[in-house]
């Protein structure tokens, strides 16, 4: 509540001070009543000095340790009062919000007597001068001045939050004016209590809102039977909310002129004003007048949110907007136009600060039809203005050349009935083009192209209604062809998808939701020197039949066959120098995978040393995905000097059986079963055994198989021999031990 029309408004009244912080003791001069405890938390003391009484409302002094309560009032004030003598202080809820104010009784230097009255927002206490009208004449009425006659006439007085004090925009009619300042001044009758639906209520804590009525306004309205008929000025009072510490007090939002004739339906006739109450102050919400319950005539319109901000203005005639109208946006450019029979006909302008029109709309009974164009600030201008977009409306659908999104991404378009209908072309700000397609009836239709930044073509294909049809074209930025690609519609092409729709996001959603197009055909793919890559076949999306994919010299280094599954059928891969090969040098070519699916659901595969035709490892996988890793049967490694160097039985990667040899042709290691129960992890040297680990054998399911290896070596037991193959007993093994022990060299102490 600290504005400049609060201040003017008490000093009017009472010639009041007030001042924020602790006053100096020695200036208060001599208590004359109090100290009281006010329910806000501070403490309420009336000094005179030099024959003047000073209100001082103070708050406790805080400590570093104290934490201020949420309902606690921080700043101290003091109203003088002039040459006064205090009568009575009391407390008594004025506005039914459920938060008491201070009341204060005194006499002048006369004796007359004056009733006045303070209420708290959220940091001080305030005195409530939208009240003191009322309590002059409440205290000069009174025939004994005591508190209980006091608190009783108080009592009818009706809910009104007094708190509020500044209308940021006044109503153009001068007596709402004064009726908002000083409503008693024209004698107000209760009229009723309503809800939030506009309908009456008996008991006022069920209301959200109640209404008074002024009988002595009025205006009159005579209709062609020479009938009369008289309506009252009548305020609307709502119930507010939280407006400083109350959260139930009643606020008035409205005035305008309503007929009180019984047994008749409730008509509004002449000037209105509303507002909306925010936080503690009320701000015009519209403004205008009424005609046999219709708006008529000018009419305006505000944001209460954004500070009373002017939204829109005009005219009405019979409840509808006629003639010419203005709207207003958040950075306060203007615009102009005209309603006919409440919709938008002729040209709407938009106007900047300097006048400058900066778009242009036009409409012909509500529709947009004609030319229509928008332009917005230049960057790195302050006044300069450029075109954003323009174009033709027809019938409220975009219609033929379109220029869009200038300021960002250029495009140029054609329209039909709303739908992109020809080329459609993106560029750059600089005119360089992006991409450029053709339209048919909102779907993309025919040759369609992309561009890298540097201009070089980026992408040639076909659409067939939305769909990739035929041969497409990737470029790479150099200008050389990176790949040929063949398509077909992933799902029916239907040249009339977008019947019915006039507009193209709609369209284009639409469209999205089509199957995406197969892959149908050859596809080649090529190297950055426009040497042939890879070739391979397609079919309804999947690959099927042969692939090949060559290296820099045209040799083969890969080739696949593929029957329209996940995992192709047979494929080999040659091993060679990419780095000879990216420098054009001779290549020699070796063979380094080939893997091929049998009949039986598995996959074999034999690999071949890197840089040789020698086989390293055949085996079988378990399954023909490619994404197992499960071997299963017998597998083969060899040495690249052709020496073999193992041969394992397993299943599901779980050895049964396995022999390994060193580069020499020595037996290594070996895994046997040597009975139904056990099996045996031998390791030699020299072809001399030298342990012997003896597991359990385990059954495993793998594969939805049983199969039967060797147990965890935890539970294991390992035997050990000598050069000569003979058994190692334990303790043979730890006499050895310690003998090895004790002959380690000891280092002598320091």
């Amino acid at each position: 509540m600290k504005n400049n029309t609060f201040a003017l408004a008490f000093t009017a009244l009472l010639g009041a001070s007030f001042t924020s912080g602790a006053a100096c003791a020695t200036d208060l001069g001599k208590l004359v009543h109090g100290p009281l405890a006010t329910n806000d938390g501070q403490t309420l003391a009336f000094y005179q000095k030099d024959n003047n009484v000073t209100a001082w409302f103070t708050s406790p002094p805080q400590t570093e340790q104290e934490t201020i309560s949420d309902y606690a009032l921080i700043v101290d004030s003091h109203y003088e009062l002039g040459s006064v003598s205090i009568v009575a202080v009391f407390y008594q809820d004025l506005d039914k919000g459920g938060q008491d104010e201070v009341i204060v009784m005194y006499r002048d230097a006369s004796g007359k007597p004056h009733l006045r009255a303070w209420g708290a927002d959220a940091d001080q206490m305030l005195p409530l001068t939208r009240l003191t009208p009322q309590l002059e004449d409440i205290a000069a009425s009174l025939e004994k001045f005591t508190v209980a006659g006091a608190r009783k006439a108080l009592a009818d007085l009706l809910p009104q939050q007094y708190l509020i004090t500044r209308v940021i925009q006044d109503p153009s009619e001068p007596l709402f004016r004064d009726v908002l300042g000083a409503p008693h001044k024209y004698h107000p009758v209760f009229q009723r209590y309503f809800d939030e639906l506009g309908d009456d209520v008996t008991n006022p804590q069920d209301a959200q809102g109640y209404s008074l009525i002024f009988p002595g306004k009025f205006i009159e309205r005579t209709n062609e039977k020479a009938e009369k008929t008289k309506y009252t000025l009548t305020m609307d009072i709502i119930r507010q909310g939280s407006c400083g510490m109350d959260e139930a007090g009643f606020s008035p939002t409205g005035l305008h002129y309503e007929n009180l004739t019984a047994g008749k339906k409730s008509v509004k006739e002449g000037p209105f004003v509303y507002y909306t109450l925010q936080g503690c102050q009320l701000t015009k919400n519209s403004e205008g007048q009424y005609h046999d319950n219709h708006y008529e005539g000018d009419w305006t319109w505000y944001s209460p949110e954004e500070g009373g901000r002017l939204v829109e203005k005009g005219t009405f005639r019979k409840g509808l907007r006629e003639g010419s109208w203005q709207r207003f946006d958040e950075q306060g450019l203007r615009k102009e136009g005209k309603y006919l029979h409440d919709v938008e006909d002729g040209v709407w302008q938009t106007f900047a600060e300097s006048g400058e029109v900066i778009a242009l709309e036009s409409y012909q009974k509500g529709y947009r039809n004609g030319p229509w164009w928008r332009k917005v600030a230049a960057k790195g201008s302050e006044s300069g203005w450029v075109t954003e977009e323009q174009g033709q409306y027809l019938n409220d659908n975009k219609e033929g050349a379109w220029q869009e999104r200038m300021t960002h991404e250029p495009r140029y378009a054609h329209y039909h009935n709303g739908l992109l209908d020809g080329e459609l072309r993106v560029t750059k700000l600089n005119g360089q083009n992006c991409e450029s397609g053709h339209y048919q009836k909102g779907l993309r239709h025919g040759e369609s192209s992309e561009w890298h930044d540097n201009g070089e073509l980026k992408k040639r294909a076909n659409y067939l209604y939305g769909q990739l049809q035929g041969t497409s074209y990737n470029y790479r930025d150099s200008g050389k062809i990176a790949e040929v690609q063949n398509w077909k519609p992933g799902s029916a092409v239907n040249a009339d998808l977008c019947q019915g729709l006039t507009n193209q996001d709609a369209c284009d959603i639409r469209a999205a939701k089509l199957a995406q197009s197969l892959e149908e055909g050859e596809w080649r793919s090529f190297y950055e020197d426009g040497q042939l890559a890879a070739i391979s076949e397609r079919r309804n999306g999947k690959r099927y039949g042969t692939e090949y994919e060559f290296n820099h010299s045209g040799k083969l280094s890969f080739y696949a066959r593929w029957d329209g599954k996940a995992d192709p059928l047979e494929n080999t891969r040659y091993d060679y120098s990419q780095l000879d090969d990216y420098a054009h040098k001779p290549v020699r070519m070796s063979l380094l995978a080939d893997t091929r699916l049998l009949n039986d659901g598995r996959k074999e595969q034999s690999t071949f040393h890197s840089g040789s035709n020698k086989l390293s490892r055949h085996n079988f996988w378990c399954s023909a995905s490619w994404t197992s890793a499960a071997v299963c049967g017998t597998e083969y490694l060899w040495y690249r000097s052709g020496v073999l160097s193992a041969v394992i039985q397993q299943h599901y990667n779980r050895r049964i059986e396995s022999t390994d040899w060193d580069s020499t042709g020595f037996i290594d290691r070996q895994t046997v079963k040597t009975s139904e129960k056990t099996f045996s992890e031998r390791f030699y040297i020299l072809d001399k055994l030298y342990t012997d680990t003896v597991s359990p054998a385990t059954t495993y399911h793998d594969g939805n198989e049983e199969v039967v290896a060797a147990g965890p070596s935890n539970i294991s037991e390992t035997r050990r021999y000598d050069k000569r193959g003979n058994l190692v007993t334990f303790e043979e093994q730890q006499k050895e031990y310690e003998g090895n022990k004790n002959s380690r060299v000891k280092l002598p102490v320091q």
